[in-house]
């Protein structure tokens, strides 16, 4: 069982320690079954096996892993040995998708990303409508890059949000039904402005309140009115205004990006990877594929897992 953790150790750097000693456990029971003499070794004791002949393969240097011979061909007068560059694909005269990596969520981020996605469109990337996340950086990234465009949050994320809010005031699950039911807390989105005290009412009048969650529904109306009325501009996730400008609203949710991103957190076995699984995984899957055709007038924008 030692050597076959030792093996797998070194030839899959991205199977946690864990799951390589429950991969040598049931190798061992396929091959000699379950037989008395059989001595397996102990789960902490298998695990800090695989860390130990990691580090001894590495010498501590998970970029030793990632070495590999040289490999080049522009021409045969070019003796360069390296050479920096980037690549872009494009299909039917246009770039389908853009995937940026970054260190933080902070406004600097998303305005340098954003200004290169610009660059690569030979700054003529003029969008008439924004889809993002609902995170106050990638919002003022995308005012600042594209002044002109609308923005709008992910509905879906929207509708998330209230959920989770709904929730942790421990609303009754069937009354959390009734409001985000199809006809009830949606047609806030639609809604004009000059109306919101009326279809709030409407709302509540979905679910009327009984004695012993009044408190809660205040609270859940405190937080409505503070978050989605005050702190995030009401463009963003009501779309009456760009309905009565008639403006072309392809999607109002980055659903494709979303789920791009689910396939790839799906990939790695916990949420915070080290480094050497995550460029492992990148290097397995195939990072590109069309999602689908896009309007041209419509930038979809969405957040990603992080590496440690």
């Amino acid at each position: 069982m030692r050597e076959l953790i030792k093996k797998k150790a070194t030839e899959d750097h991205v199977m946690t320690a864990a799951a390589v000693w429950e991969w040598a456990r049931k190798e061992m029971i396929t091959l000699h079954g379950k037989a008395m003499a059989l001595t397996l070794l102990e789960k902490q004791t298998g695990r800090d096996l695989v860390y130990r002949t990691r580090q001894e393969a590495t010498g501590g240097d998970i970029f030793r892993l990632l070495e590999m011979a040289l490999f080049r061909f522009l021409s045969p007068l070019d003796t360069r040995p390296f050479l920096q560059f980037n690549i872009s694909y494009t299909i039917k005269q246009e770039l389908q998708r853009i995937i940026g990596f970054g260190q933080s969520k902070s406004d600097w981020t998303y305005w340098h990303i954003l200004h290169w996605v610009k660059v690569q469109s030979g700054m003529k990337l003029d969008p008439g409508t924004v889809c993002c996340d609902f995170e106050m950086a990638l919002l003022q990234g995308a005012k600042d890059q594209f002044p002109d465009a609308k923005r709008i949050g992910c509905l879906f994320h929207w509708e998330q949000a209230i959920r989770r809010k709904l929730v942790a005031l421990r609303i009754s699950e069937d009354k959390i039904k009734k409001v985000m039911t199809l006809g009830a807390l949606d047609t806030l989105t639609v809604l004009p402005p000059a109306k919101f005290e009326r279809g709030i009412e409407f709302v509540t009048q979905k679910v009327p309140p009984t004695q012993g969650d009044k408190t809660k529904w205040k609270d859940f109306s405190k937080y409505f009115r503070s978050t989605w009325l005050k702190r995030y501009d009401l463009s963003t996730w009501n779309v009456h205004n760009m309905l009565e400008e008639n403006t072309e609203i392809g999607a109002k949710t980055n659903n494709p990006f979303e789920s791009n991103n689910r396939v790839f957190t799906d990939r790695f076995q916990r949420s915070h990877p080290s480094l050497m699984t995550f460029i492992e995984v990148c290097k397995d899957m195939k990072l590109w594929k069309r999602s689908g055709e896009t309007p041209r007038n419509e930038v979809g924008m969405s957040a990603t897992a992080r590496a440690h």
